[in-house]
């Protein structure tokens, strides 16, 4: 009997040693951060190419923008292009803010993209968290961390921030500020496109030249400037931001068959409305939709009062074409729906192709600028050919019209452009996903580039495979 009371002692001995000894381990052992394990294995559900990030709550909203864009090489060079200005600025001033957020979304591509490599653990957190408090103190419009925001809206917000910052970027030399990059562009890009002839504008520092050679704008910088940024003159639109696009809508007057002045209107995205029928519609039917000729009603027309002898308002036939085609097109299909109860959200599926031939669309016509100076429709096939965009990533929503999450299906970002390997990237997960599975999401947002060469890429994807 004293044995086995002996025995059970020293068992509950040893228990409740190996307990107090845990405890204090507990109390005093090295502390990890509190999502450390979870972290640890989200990680090992991250793909070597890309870097998820971290949701703060509510931000699934930028995780997935950010990973949109980052798949995106006309984005990405653009905002790397800026970047080095900043870099070049800040070496001349050390406390210059006006990059601030050029430079927060250039270490997002670098660090997403895995262009430079950090710990995981640190990476994931740090970017979405230096993008937020950007925004908070350098954009007119923060980003929220507390409650659910729209991606789409969120997209607006930062092509918007970004152009305003690149507005005000000034190159800085011994000899001062001079005239911002921005406007020099633009006056170049408009005296090329409507003079079609050698211009220059000049001020107290700098004078701008423009040529506009085989459908190319050049532009070589004179004047004081000692510093080389603008060597490569002949890839101008690189400077300009890539989801930029012109509209131009066309009145004519349906009772005297005059026409208005053609109007002229800049988008960096187009909404896409779902029909009122529910059925199957493509993306290539909604783009058609989005173009089709519209009756405006009451409209002065200056004709047909000079014949009528009094103001006349008349109907107008309202038709929208394409200008300028960006380099990057985001579509973004609007899913909202009001009704008496309150918003709902659609949920028809949109089936949409990896590659889209804008140029047998109506309304994707590249060449008015031409047209409208010259009157030459020659150059018709050349645009046309040049109107084949691939598809580089989808934004789809997960949830009702009130709260859910937003995932990414996104390319890797490699230096090949026959790379053909997706990726499902949902805040801190990302992996890889076969091709099949990509198109069969209801997509909210679609980003697609224009292809430089489709012939010879096309060509060259048969052989692949």
């Amino acid at each position: 009997m004293g044995t086995t009371q002996s025995k059970r002692f020293i068992i509950q001995f040893g228990i409740s040693a190996a307990a107090f000894s845990a405890f204090l381990y507990i109390l005093f052992g090295p502390k990890l951060p509190p999502s450390e394990s979870q972290s640890r294995r989200d990680s090992l559900a991250t793909s070597k190419e890309i870097l998820g990030l971290y949701n703060y709550g509510t931000t699934c909203y930028l995780n997935s923008i950010l990973q949109a864009l980052a798949s995106c090489h006309h984005y990405v060079n653009y905002v790397n292009k800026y970047n080095e200005l900043a870099k070049y600025g800040l070496e001349q001033n050390e406390n210059d803010t006006t990059f601030q957020i050029v430079t927060s979304l250039a270490k997002a591509n670098h660090y997403i993209n895995r262009d430079l490599i950090g710990d995981d653990f640190i990476m994931s957190r740090e970017i979405p968290k230096i993008v937020l408090s950007t925004f908070k103190t350098s954009s007119s419009i923060p980003l929220a961390t507390n409650e659910e925001q729209d991606a789409h809206e969120v997209f607006n917000i930062i092509i918007n921030a970004l152009v305003e910052e690149q507005k005000v970027i000034r190159c800085r030399h011994h000899l001062g500020t001079i005239k911002s990059f921005n406007d020099l562009f633009l006056e170049a890009e408009n005296l090329a496109d409507t003079i079609g002839s050698h211009n220059s504008t000049t001020s107290d520092t700098s004078s701008v030249e423009t040529t506009k050679s085989r459908g190319v704008i050049a532009v070589t910088r004179t004047g004081s400037m000692g510093s080389d940024f603008l060597h490569d003159s002949t890839n101008l639109t690189e400077w300009n931001n890539p989801f930029l696009g012109r509209f131009a809508a066309s009145f004519q007057c349906l009772l005297c068959a005059g026409k208005m002045p053609i109007k002229f209107e800049e988008f960096n995205n187009i909404t896409l409305n779902l029909p009122p029928q529910r059925g199957v519609n493509t993306l290539t039917d909604l783009i058609q939709i989005y173009f089709v000729s519209t009756i405006v009603h009451d409209v002065d027309c200056e004709n047909c009062s000079k014949n009528c002898g009094k103001p006349t308002k008349s109907p107008f036939c309202k038709s929208i074409s394409m200008s300028k085609l960006p380099r990057s097109l985001c579509l973004h299909i609007n899913r909202a729906q009001w009704e008496h109860v309150g918003s709902n959200k659609r949920l028809d599926f949109i089936p949409f192709e990896e590659t889209i031939d804008l140029g047998r669309i109506h309304g994707f016509m590249d060449m008015i600028r031409d047209t409208l100076v010259t009157g030459d429709s020659s150059k018709l096939g050349h645009y046309r050919s040049n109107c084949i965009y691939k598809l580089m990533s989808v934004i789809s929503h997960r949830g009702d019209a009130l709260s859910g999450h937003f995932v990414t299906y996104r390319r890797g970002l490699s230096k090949s452009s026959l790379s053909s390997e997706w990726y499902i990237v949902s805040d801190r997960y990302s992996n890889p996903v076969p091709t099949e599975s990509v198109f069969t999401q209801h997509a909210y947002m679609l980003f697609y580039e224009r292809m430089e060469n489709p012939i010879n890429q096309k060509s060259q994807n048969n052989l692949h495979q």
